[in-house]
């Protein structure tokens, strides 16, 4: 999207909070080019034809230490660092494991269908998706007794 050169005023809005180092590349630049920019007040920074609003505290009325006590215990680390206090951050862990990965492109590793199978089968790992967006889960030994709780899953073969 760019500005208007026919309009006497005319803006560029984007509304976001930060992304992942290395990877939000568009992003990044923005926050950089802001951050260049003199203060205006300690979150508001201005000139270069932009105006950037980058806030780390909250600033909605909604936004409570009750509300932020459950998003430390809901979300990941790095996940409450990116979406409520708005930093960049790098990527926690590789979604699967790399030799996971091998073992399902091998054969070795297959999608188990039977949840009784499960929850009587102790060894190896099974990865799980649930409703819940942004979540999964892989399981070594422990769990396997709980592993039926899961809608999906993976076992070795």
């Amino acid at each position: 999207m760019v500005v208007s050169p026919a309009r006497k005023i005319s803006a560029r809005f984007t509304s976001t909070y930060a992304g992942f180092e290395g990877e939000s590349q568009l992003l990044e630049e923005l926050y950089k080019r802001g951050l260049a920019q003199p203060h205006l007040t300690p979150d508001l920074r201005a000139g270069d034809g932009m105006l950037m609003a980058w806030h780390h505290e909250p600033i909605a009325p909604w936004q409570t230490e009750a509300w932020l006590a459950e998003m430390r215990r809901s979300l990941r680390p790095s996940a409450y660092l990116r979406q409520i206090e708005n930093r960049f951050v790098t990527t926690e862990s590789n979604f699967i494991e790399t030799r996971l990965v091998g073992r399902v492109r091998s054969g070795r590793l297959r999608a188990a269908r039977d949840r009784q199978r499960l929850t009587h089968r102790h060894a190896g790992y099974r990865c799980a998706e649930t409703s819940k967006p942004d979540t999964s889960a892989c399981c070594g030994p422990s769990c396997g007794r709980h592993a039926h709780r899961f809608g999906s899953s993976i076992t070795p073969a």
